[in-house]
């Protein structure tokens, strides 16, 4: 806790009289990751503490988080779908450029190719 530097948003956190557990929780969170050790720990303890929250809920709000959750996949298929695709449309945009780069050279190194053919024929006539 040495590096820990007060900010405004840290003090409130930790001089707030009317804290919950929660905001104690997510203050030792911060300190884990602010230290860099111990970063999947709190990964997994975040983990945690949600499946705790989730259990300790009413069915009404099980089912708001679970609207949720289905929302967010829905949206994350969606903009997978949209940046595949775009990305898909790049690389094949890129590999057309590549082919059409690759014609020319083959093109040029041909014609240098009679040139310099044709050049040596008229030096030994």
């Amino acid at each position: 806790m040495k590096n820990f530097k007060i900010t405004p948003i840290n003090s409130f956190i930790f001089f707030n009289k009317n804290l919950v557990w929660h905001e104690n929780f997510y203050r030792f969170v911060k300190i884990i990751i602010m230290k860099k050790s111990g970063g999947i720990l709190a990964l997994l303890g975040l983990g945690a503490y949600a499946f705790y929250k989730y259990t300790k809920m009413s069915p009404d709000e099980k089912e708001k988080v679970q609207g949720k959750l289905e929302k967010l996949q829905k949206n994350v298929k969606e903009n997978l779908d949209y940046y595949t695709k775009d990305l898909k449309e790049g690389v094949s945009g890129k590999l057309e450029q590549a082919k059409e780069e690759l014609k020319n050279l083959k093109k040029e190194a041909k014609n240098s190719k009679d040139e310099l053919v044709s050049e040596a024929k008229e030096q030994l006539n």
